[in-house]
Order: C-alpha cells, then structure tokens, then sequence
C-alpha cells in the first residue's frame, strides 16, 4: 500500500498517513508530501489478561469504534481505498463510514485473510468461518456492482482474480506487486560500506585486520573498489520467522550443501554464506494502519509482525546454533530500512520459502529480490508461475533435495569461472531479469498508472488533480 501512496502523491495528490504505532514507515522520496498521523492500539492486556477468543472480540469491538472515529475526526477525502487481508472489521467499518458519505471504496485483495486463520491452527474453526463472513461473503453482498456503496476492486494475481470473481461475481483489475526503485543491483561501492558495517556487528563478516578488504570487496591500490574473486557465494533469504515460512527446508538444504562439499574435495565448491534477514524501522506490534490519500483513504491491516522480528526467529537461531557446518555460515542479522535492499542486491542467490495460504497470491519477497537483479529459488504451488518463470529467472522447488541439488548445481564452479556471480546459468537468470525491467515490466508506477489511476478517475470524473 505504501506503493499506492507514493504513486497518488506522484500522480498530485495529498497524502495523509495514519494509523497504530509509534515509529514512522521508511523514508521514500515523497515523504515531504506526506503527512503521518497515528491512531490508538487495543490494550495491550486484552491479551495478557483475556481468554483468545474473548480478546479478539474486544479487539474487533476496540478496532471498529477506533476506526470510525478516526474516520470521522481526520477523513475530509473523496475515496476509500482498502487492502485485504485482513478485513475485519475494517471492511465492515470503511464500507459503512462510506454510506454515510456517498463516496467510492477500492478494495485491494492481496489474499483471503480467513485461510490465514486455517492455517495457523490447522484447521476450519469458529473465528476462520466468521472472518470469511466478514470477509468474502461481506464483499460479494455490499461491494458489487450492484451494491449502494460504489466500489471497485484490484487483486495481486490472475488466479486470485478468478477465484474471486467465481465466488462473489466480482469483477477486478490485476495489479501485481513490483519492485520500488530502492531496488536495484548493487554496487561494489555500496556493497564495500554495507559489508564494513556489518563486520563490526557479526565476527563471521569481520576482516578488520585487512583494511581494503571484506569477504565480498577489495580495494586495489588505485583506490576502486571491485568484488573479490575468491569471495564466497552469497545466498539471501527475506524473512518474516511466521509459520508462513518453515526454514527447516531450508536448513536440511545447506546440510547437504555442506555434506557434498566435504565429500568433493577434488571440487573447488564456493563456501556459502547464507543470510536470513528481514528489516526494522517499522511498526514492530499487531498494526491495523489507515492511509487518507488526498481524496483517498487507504486502510491498511497488519497482523503480521514486521520482517525479521516473527515469533520463530529465536527457535531457529537455537537450531543453528546446533550445527556443525564447515562450508556454510548462516546469519540472522537485524537490518535498517536503508540497508535491506543494498544487502538484496548483493546476493548471488534469493531463497523463497512463502507457502501461501490460499495458494492465490503471490510472494511479495520475491519482487524485491527481482527489483535487485537476483534470480531466486523459490518453493512451488500453483500461482507461483505467474511471478516467476521456471529456468528463466530462477528455479521452482518443492523438496529439500531439490533445493540442494540446485544449490550446488548453480554455484558449481566452472575452469573459466570467477567468482559465483559469473555462473553461466546464474548469468542467463540475471540477463534475463536486466531485459524485463529494460522493458518496464517491473515498473511499478508506469502500471499503476495505466491501471488504477483510470480507474479513480472514472469513479471521480469531476474531482480536481489535487486536494488538501
């Protein structure tokens, strides 16, 4: 969503951003043109102190008033703009503060929140049949086209598309999730900087007593800085340590790695630094965030915790810790907003391990590392194709023994080879992700443009370029 606000702003429209917490989203370039406001959380003791299902009631209840007066107090706009999941209540709530002002809602579907529920307990319970209540079956009854609220509606995939239209008639536009322009293949100069600051934090990064050096970069007596040909291979992995993404794959995959090193010594096999990571500088709680985007109000749902701070981060640090690799190093590093994409543009590899819940949308990490240049590994299902391409900008997997053997089949070393970069497979994933974004295919704006915007200004035909 905070794609949606930059591209109004661009597109001359005011921005007011509000919504629960305490710390400001990332800086971007139109931030001067934004204005952020913030909204009361639920007590934190409906949780310590409550039974679950009585806690989320209240919570439901908290949110809903909360919201509405928010709505009241702070929205003078033309529009409403909601991301789903999650929906409830907001969905209720924006759709009936919208009845009350005669203006349009766009829904943005991103997923079904109450598969999400499913999946967390494993099973169809009370609160998942009522969320998709509030939800699915809300959305086909009140905002169709039939509906006294006029909406319109955006989803992340063609299959998601499909899915919602044979259960609720809705019609929508796909607007997939494309990179920012933050990302984008990294240089050997911002690589220099990133990797000397991370060696002071973690030892395994460290080669303080080589000043012109770190594990990846060099600095020659000219004064350039290049990437060193005996540095390792560099696979990264964005993640939200949620049971959304079970690393034990992952782990199982670099024991085989580290196996068919050792037992290849006549094989010049890179050693592999493998970094798990996710990014901070952002609402670290349960967040329910709105966004009044000029004439426009974005309400935006997290339920998830930020990057690199989910619930499953210390369990696999434990089992890290447990290994006894000797040709893989893996880290689990805390990065700023600013350094997460440098760090993404560095990598020789991305690892995907999103299970979708619905198996309709698609993995949002994977856009970043795409934006940056890096093919990516990424674990299968169904809509995975619509992203990305098998043997064209990466691989599909769906067991750890797939995941190893294309580990050490991309980064085998060659006789003509330096450095994993310069793998001939790795270089045709790289050279066909440089030709899609030469094409504009992963320009955000230039589709925004060409879909969302026509569609504000047909459900807006007299509204003026910009509002305060």
């Amino acid at each position: 969503m905070r794609n949606h606000a930059n591209s109004f702003v661009e597109s001359n429209w005011d921005v007011n951003f509000s919504g629960y917490g305490s710390n400001p989203p990332p800086p971007a370039s139109n931030d001067n043109k934004i204005a952020f406001f913030y909204i009361r959380e639920p007590p934190k003791w409906f949780d310590r102190l409550l039974p679950r299902i009585i806690a989320l009631l209240l919570k439901l209840i908290f949110l809903s008033i909360s919201l509405f007066l928010h709505l009241v107090r702070n929205f003078n706009g033309h529009m409403l703009l909601v991301q789903s999941p999650p929906a409830a209540p907001t969905m209720i709530i924006v759709w009936f503060y919208a009845l009350l002002k005669g203006v349009p809602v766009l829904v943005d579907w991103h997923n079904y929140g109450y598969t999400i529920l499913e999946a967390s307990s494993g099973k169809k319970t009370l609160t998942s049949k009522l969320y998709k209540l509030l939800e699915v079956n809300f959305a086909g009854s009140f905002l169709n086209a039939n509906g006294r609220v006029k909406s319109q509606h955006f989803c992340v995939s063609q299959a998601l598309q499909r899915d919602l239209n044979e259960r609720t008639g809705i019609k929508s536009s796909v607007v997939y999730d494309l990179p920012t322009v933050e990302f984008q293949p990294t240089t050997p100069e911002r690589a220099h900087i990133l990797f000397k600051k991370l060696g002071q934090m973690y030892p395994a990064l460290d080669v303080s007593d080589i000043p012109d050096q770190t594990i990846f970069t060099e600095r020659n007596k000219s004064g350039n800085i290049s990437w060193r040909v005996d540095r390792p291979a560099l696979l990264v992995s964005s993640c939200s340590w949620t049971p959304d993404d079970d690393y034990s794959m992952m782990l199982e995959a670099l024991d085989i790695y580290d196996a068919t090193v050792a037992s290849s010594p006549n094989i010049a096999y890179h050693r592999l630094f493998c970094i798990i990571t996710g990014k901070i500088a952002l609402p670290t709680k349960t967040t329910e965030t709105e966004t009044t985007i000029s004439g426009l109000l974005t309400v935006i749902n997290q339920l998830r915790p930020t990057p690199g701070r989910g619930p499953l981060k210390e369990h696999f640090a434990g089992i890290i810790a447990k290994r006894n690799w000797k040709h893989v190093v893996v880290l689990l590093p805390w990065l700023d907003w600013s350094d997460y994409p440098v760090l993404l543009g560095c990598a020789d590899l991305g690892v995907s391990l999103h299970r979708s819940t619905s198996g309709l949308d698609l993995p949002m990490k994977v856009v970043d590392f795409f934006g940056a240049g890096v093919p990516v590994l990424a674990l299968a299902y169904p809509t995975l194709p619509e992203l990305l391409s098998d043997k064209v900008v990466g691989r599909h997997f769906s067991t750890v023994d797939e995941l190893a053997t294309q580990l050490t089949s991309l980064l085998m070393p060659k006789e003509d080879f330096e450095g994993p970069a310069e793998s001939q497979e790795l270089g045709r994933y790289r050279s066909n992700l440089h030709r899609r974004r030469q094409s504009g295919l992963q320009d955000w704006h230039a589709q925004w443009q060409r879909i969302v915007l026509p569609v504000c200004r047909g459900l807006l035909p007299e509204r003026p370029r910009k509002t305060t």
